[in-house]
């Protein structure tokens, strides 16, 4: 949504405004990000649209740096998302590009002035930072090792071992496999097989 100083929904103390609900949104002279939302009742189907702040275009644009969304990138900085803004992890966008191997994001992001000498954190607080946005209290959960030559950097738990019984996961749980070790199984035996020591 363009505002160019007039036209908008109403005015509040002289400020462009526009009230959804009991929320009034304020509107700037520039681009205003806006997302509204839209329900059928007599039919099945709705959509929704929100004002996008920067944080949100921020995952946006890490996030499409990680997937090599070129064309995302491009889009998403157009619509005034900082180059060198971190995400909730702290990764910038051309760190994230570094770290999934998207060497065309990455020279799309220094084209675009991203700064390749910024510090990125640590691979244990981005591993931890995912793990607690991902899992959240009271759900099924995991148990995450980060190492380095020998060294573990981070050894911890998240969500719930057995979320039926309340039992908090922790570094140290056993987690039943099912069925996980079947693909490996039937590898190890038709490979056995092509070596001559077994018959199928």
């Amino acid at each position: 949504m363009k505002f160019a100083g007039h036209g908008s929904s109403g005015r509040f103390c002289g400020v462009p405004c526009a009230t959804f609900g009991r929320r009034t949104h304020f509107f700037v002279p520039g681009a205003n990000r806006i997302l509204v939302k839209v329900q059928n009742v007599h039919s099945d189907w709705g959509f929704i649209l929100r004002l996008l702040g920067g944080q949100v275009l921020q995952e946006r644009l890490v996030g499409a740096a990680g997937t090599g969304d070129t064309e995302a990138i491009e889009t998403i900085l157009g619509g005034g998302a900082p180059v060198d803004g971190p995400d909730g992890r702290g990764l910038t966008a051309y760190q994230s590009a570094r770290i999934h191997g998207r060497r065309r994001a990455a020279e799309l992001l220094l084209s675009k002035g991203a700064n390749a000498r910024l510090k990125a954190p640590a691979p244990e607080s981005i591993v931890d930072a995912t793990f607690r946005s991902i899992v959240k209290d009271g759900y099924p959960g995991a148990a995450v090792l980060v190492a380095r030559d020998g060294k573990v950097l981070l050894s911890k738990a998240y969500g719930m071992a057995c979320v039926e019984h309340h039992v908090a996961a922790t570094p140290s749980t056993r987690y039943r496999i099912g069925s996980i070790t079947k693909q490996f199984t039937a590898a190890a035996i038709l490979r056995l097989q092509e070596d001559g020591k077994l018959r199928v």
